[in-house]
């Protein structure tokens, strides 16, 4: 990674992977929406902006107990008051 500012909006990050220069970051307002490194050094859009689409992307990561069918995620104003837990996954 170049350069991380956290703006307003959420954290910007400007990186380089070979000769392409990658804008990253995480949108605030939806949880989860952010650009995120993976375990090979690739970066991947994770957004998970609408219920249905979070329960399908909580049960592709292997937690089904975090979708939008717990009461503790079940819309996105619950997941922006625990987006640090959801991040962690």
């Amino acid at each position: 990674m170049l350069q991380k500012e956290n703006t307003k909006r959420g954290t910007r990050c400007r990186a380089r992977q070979g000769k392409t220069q990658l804008v990253c970051g995480v949108c605030t307002g939806v949880v989860p929406s952010a650009t995120m490194q993976s375990k090979d050094g690739k970066y991947v859009i994770i957004g998970g902006n609408g219920d249905s689409v979070y329960s399908r992307l909580m049960a592709a990561v292997g937690r089904p107990d975090m979708s939008s069918a717990n009461p503790l995620y079940a819309t996105n104003t619950h997941r922006c008051q625990r987006a640090d837990e959801i991040y962690k996954v």
